[in-house]
């Protein structure tokens, strides 16, 4: 059994602090494309940003369908959302401003993610990926543990996967 160490607590702890400080410090900035899908947690902000976030780490083309930020795997992540518990709900809706708003925070005077020119966000999202400090390592982990959970357990996605049937979910 592996036990956190004091560090890795702190660095947990200062992951969820981040997390808490997106839902109470950042406000509804900037202006955001009115979202055209029925979706039930996520607001217009939260699905741009979905979309955003998805389309960058699981870009359409290739041997799978769709996007990580296609309509399906929006409703997928809506539906993860609204079935947590209200608390958690409340943490993982932080989750995508810190990805949002951490251009401004990390960067003092940069505009927000979405609003970055396609070159300038890949540079920003590419430096998250490569991150090796605990926070943003663990802030990467939980965003693609959300796209896992809503993308590669999409039925068409595990079909052109060709995982066997008895694997496939519904």
């Amino acid at each position: 059994m592996h036990f956190l160490s004091r560090r890795q607590f702190l660095f947990g702890a200062g992951a969820m602090s981040i997390l808490t400080s997106a839902i109470i410090v950042v406000p509804q900035l900037g202006d955001y494309p009115k979202n055209t899908l029925s979706l039930q947690s996520l607001s217009d902000r939260e699905a741009h940003i979905y979309h955003v976030l998805g389309e960058w780490l699981i870009p359409q083309g290739g041997a799978l369908p769709g996007s990580g930020g296609d309509s399906k795997t929006l409703h997928r992540i809506d539906a993860l959302l609204h079935n947590l518990p209200v608390g958690q709900q409340r943490l993982i809706a932080a989750l995508p401003l810190v990805f949002e708003h951490g251009t401004a925070l990390d960067r003092f005077g940069e505009t927000r993610m979405t609003a970055l020119s396609a070159e300038r966000r890949d540079q920003y999202l590419t430096s998250w990926m490569e991150a090796t400090d605990l926070i943003p390592v663990q802030l990467v982990a939980a965003i693609r543990t959300v796209y896992a959970l809503s993308y590669f357990e999409r039925i068409d996605v595990q079909k052109a996967m060709h995982t066997p049937p008895k694997c496939i979910l519904s």
